[in-house]
């Protein structure tokens, strides 16, 4: 058996990463270890054996960037909270990493298995997307004019702010955001218009299994975004989708709280998404999607990843807090360091 294991930014402690490696190899368990910023992460592919589990420690980003970089491959995958933050599949944190790896010799766990989207253009294969493909002009605030076709019907001429092809887990994201429906135990796929100027274009559901063609496009006019990570500029006039030849497999363990299989049918409609925001104001209402997307996040990176003024997103957060929605915690690395996250009921 082989681990690799891909770890954000400020996620492991020195101590920790130490424990670590006594633990891997006390049993005698291959291993390569990566901050996610690692260069030779480029090249995670022939790190990757037959018998390999990646281990991922972070947020939903730590994930969806490692994703890509496996490509369309089958790998089983296990994703862990850090120190800092915690994603959605996160049902374990870094500090029960024995019990992980005792869990794994033992093969005492579930295998949730998930087909990804491909876009082609031309004879350019991008990598897979767990959660969504969206088609975007590529300045931003104008409108893209295409052509739908599904399995080569016709569907539509749409003029809209963009389309988003999402997975079963991304229809629970930007798709949810922009009108989409939620695709709950099927193998299928959600079309959404963003905000298109025909009424009549309502979101489609169709089989994964379909091959979806975007065409009559503006060549190095549009760009399309894998899982909000990659990010390509359109060549031809036309964009293909088809499902990953592999699935990704998400080890989850018998002794948690809640499966995967619950955490994804309340996704969309349970859990966080129960707090009602309704009347918090604005600002409030982008800085908790914000920590929603990115995970737990400093005062100075929300301020930067908002773009709203310092004393706004301090007020923002100050409401957040007041309401019992959001805590704030200190990095282990400088106490003096607020770390603000969305609170897990």
């Amino acid at each position: 058996m082989n681990i690799v294991l891909i770890y954000g930014s400020g996620e492991l402690s020195q101590s920790i990463l130490s424990s670590i490696k006594r633990d891997l190899e006390k049993f005698h368990i291959d291993y390569q270890l990566f901050n996610s910023a690692d260069s030779r992460l480029v090249e995670l592919p022939s790190y990757i054996a037959k018998d390999t589990h990646v281990i991922v420690v972070g947020g939903d980003r730590v994930l969806l960037q490692t994703l890509l970089k496996i490509g369309d491959r089958r790998v089983s995958v296990i994703p862990l909270a850090g120190l800092r933050t915690s994603g959605f599949f996160t049902v374990k944190g870094i500090n029960e990493f024995q019990m992980i790896l005792l869990g794994i010799i033992r093969k005492r766990y579930r295998v949730k298995s998930f087909y990804r989207l491909i876009a082609i253009d031309g004879d350019i294969k991008l990598p897979p997307a767990f959660n969504d493909i969206v088609l975007l002009n590529s300045n931003p605030g104008k409108l893209i004019r295409y052509t739908l076709y599904i399995n080569g019907e016709y569907i539509w001429n749409d003029t809209s702010d963009g389309v988003i092809v999402a997975t079963p887990i991304g229809s629970t994201g930007y798709s949810l955001s922009a009108g989409g429906p939620i695709i709950k135990d099927h193998n299928a796929v959600s079309i959404v218009s963003i905000n298109s100027l025909f009424p009549t274009h309502k979101p489609i559901v169709t089989s994964i299994n379909s091959r979806i063609q975007i065409v009559d496009l503006m060549s190095n006019q549009y760009i399309v975004l894998v899982d909000g990570q990659y990010r390509h500029q359109v060549i031809n006039n036309s964009i293909s989708i088809v499902k990953s030849k592999h699935p990704i497999d998400i080890i989850d363990f018998p002794d948690v709280s809640s499966s995967l299989d619950t955490r994804l049918s309340t996704r969309g409609y349970g859990g966080r998404a129960r707090i009602d925001l309704s009347r918090l104001p604005p600002s409030s209402k982008f800085v908790y999607k914000v920590l929603e997307y990115e995970g737990g996040l400093t005062f100075n990176e929300l301020v930067a990843k908002t773009r709203l003024p310092p004393r706004t997103v301090r007020h923002a957060l100050k409401i957040l807090i007041d309401k019992g929605i959001i805590e704030k915690s200190f990095l282990d690395k400088d106490a003096r360091i607020g770390l603000y996250r969305i609170k897990r009921f």
